[in-house]
């Protein structure tokens, strides 16, 4: 009986493992359903989308060919009256040279066609000179086109016929070029995926399209720099983009992040999608592509890099050597290199987020010391292992002097001591905290608790360089919390427009308390020394 028992659960229990093997298969089945009903309705959406562009661009062109034609219609218009003009100011000077009145049809040479309709000729001039000029120089109906020329180009002849001015500047657009610029707007349109509202300008979020919180902390960030936005917002970048430089997209990704801010700016949306930036981004920077978390200060440095060779005012980069400007004092070597730099580095960039370092190297054998300056775009900054900590104390962790190998060029050992300060500090100032560290197969990230003032930061007494106003406001803050196997990053912004603190978490945008602003969690810190309220973009154009 106790056999049977036993058997009887058994069999209930293979029971119970097949229904839930069925009951599981159902799922997938289910699940795999569901998916290929979503699958079909994202393959009808991207062909409903496709069909639109493509009527979009049908339309555009046709609209490109009427007004083509419509062009050729006024050239030919306006060289028909030209030259109806032309031959009538010939028959009145043939006549009557110095007269008032009229070309008449009797008087008009014979040349087998109908007589043209008189109009009204310059009246005499009222100097007998001018006019005695213009009567001996005065074209005869047989007058040849190369006689004609000659007299028009040397300014004679009853005042001559000047020829019409052609602007070049306002050469149509080639029809392919309007095409791929049609296409490439109506795709932009349909990607940004407005969610319209009554936004406030810079406050529209930016939606997440697969873990891109690293980039869209960034892009807000960025975005409330009021002299940057306002100098794509302006379209005041066209006249700068760089489309020789090699080192750049060609305008490309410019281009993409200032139609990104003008729609963050201009329309009152309430979120847009970035997903054309992106995509242009990946197509540049295989390694931010697909959906892996990544890090916000690198994305700010490449695009800031990026935007710079794009913007870059120097044309044709001149060949540099390495100058030596040891034995100079300072203050000289500092303003050198400085111009050298600039020599191949010229654009709203390095105006804008380019500082100097001053790195100083002295032999631990011989005391040989070489001194060198070089530019910097953001402040990288180390941090304690534990506890709490101020930001002062992290500069001054970061000037400290460090042993390193180095060969000396007098005494050729390779001992020496290296110290690197802040020279001088950019408009803006990018300021890092070092969080994550990676040892071998082993990564970590630091939560120290770092302090760092809002308003009236005082760096003059960490700038070895000349005396300038060092006081700076912070503006904005990419933050990232979780770890290094996951995590998310938020935005602390402060708009101008409002004078507030708002927090950015992707596509939701909400207003902070200030006093919130400094947390464990800052990773990336834009200050500025530059009054934003002076600077803020025309909105709603």
């Amino acid at each position: 009986q106790q056999q049977q028992q036993e058997q009887a659960q058994e069999l209930r229990l293979r029971q119970l493992q097949q229904e839930e093997a069925l009951r599981q298969r159902q799922q997938q089945m289910a699940s795999q359903q569901l998916r290929l009903r979503q699958l079909a309705a994202r393959q009808a959406e991207v062909a409903r989308q496709e069909q639109l562009a493509r009527q979009q661009l049908q339309q555009e062109e046709q609209a490109a060919r009427d007004r083509a034609q419509a062009r050729r219609d006024a050239a030919a218009a306006a060289a028909a009256r030209e030259h109806q003009r032309r031959m009538l100011e010939l028959q009145a000077r043939q006549n009557k040279p110095t007269g008032l009145g009229s070309a008449s049809s009797a008087s008009a040479p014979s040349t087998g066609t109908a007589a043209l309709p008189s109009i009204p000729t310059r009246p005499a001039d009222p100097k007998p000179g001018l006019a005695a000029a213009r009567g001996s120089s005065s074209l005869s109906a047989n007058s040849t086109p190369a006689q004609r020329s000659s007299i028009n180009s040397s300014g004679g002849g009853g005042g001559g016929v000047v020829p019409p001015a052609v602007s070049r500047s306002s050469k149509p657009v080639s029809l392919a070029r309007q095409r791929q610029l049609a296409a490439r707007r109506h795709a932009r349109l349909v990607s940004l995926q407005p969610v319209t509202g009554n936004t406030s300008a810079g406050l529209t979020g930016l939606r997440n399209i697969g873990n891109t919180c690293f980039m869209n902390s960034v892009l807000q960030c960025l975005s409330n720099t009021m002299p940057f936005t306002r100098y794509f917002v302006e379209r005041r970048y066209r006249s700068e983009i760089n489309m020789s430089n090699k080192m750049g997209t060609q305008g490309e990704l410019t281009e993409e992040y200032a139609e990104l801010m003008l729609a963050m700016w201009c329309y009152g949306h309430r979120s847009v999608t970035p997903a054309f930036f992106k995509s242009v981004l990946e197509r540049f920077a295989p390694q931010f592509a697909g959906t892996q978390q990544q890090d916000s200060q690198e994305f700010c440095s490449y695009l800031l890099d990026g935007m710079h060779e794009d913007l870059n005012r120097v044309k044709e980069k001149p060949i540099m050597q390495d100058e030596d400007w040891n034995g100079l004092p300072q203050e000289k070597a500092a303003l050198l290199s400085w111009k050298s730099y600039m020599l191949r580095n010229d654009s709203i960039i390095v105006d804008l987020f380019h500082g100097q370092f001053r790195s100083t190297v002295q032999c631990s054998s011989c005391g040989f010391t070489s001194v060198t300056f070089n530019p910097f775009n953001v402040l990288s900054l180390p941090l304690p292992r534990a506890g709490r900590t101020s930001i002062q104390d992290c500069i001054r962790l970061f000037s400290q002097a460090e042993d390193i190998e180095w060969n000396c060029t007098k005494c050729r050992r390779s001992r020496a001591r290296k110290n690197i300060c802040i020279w001088k500090l950019p408009p803006v100032l990018l300021i890092n905290f070092k969080r994550f560290s990676f040892n071998g197969p082993f990564r970590d990230k630091l939560n120290t608790m770092v302090s760092f003032p809002l308003q009236g930061f005082d760096l003059s007494s960490f700038t070895v360089g000349p005396a300038d106003s060092q006081r700076y406001n912070l503006f904005g803050v990419s933050n990232h919390y979780g770890n290094l196997s996951g995590g998310h990053y938020i935005a602390f912004c402060r708009n101008a427009l409002k004078n507030s603190w708002f927090k950015f978490d992707d596509s939701v945008v909400s207003p902070m308390n200030s006093a919130d602003v400094c947390s464990s969690a800052a990773y990336l810190l834009f200050y500025t020394k530059l009054d934003f309220s002076a600077h803020i973009p025309g909105v709603g154009r």
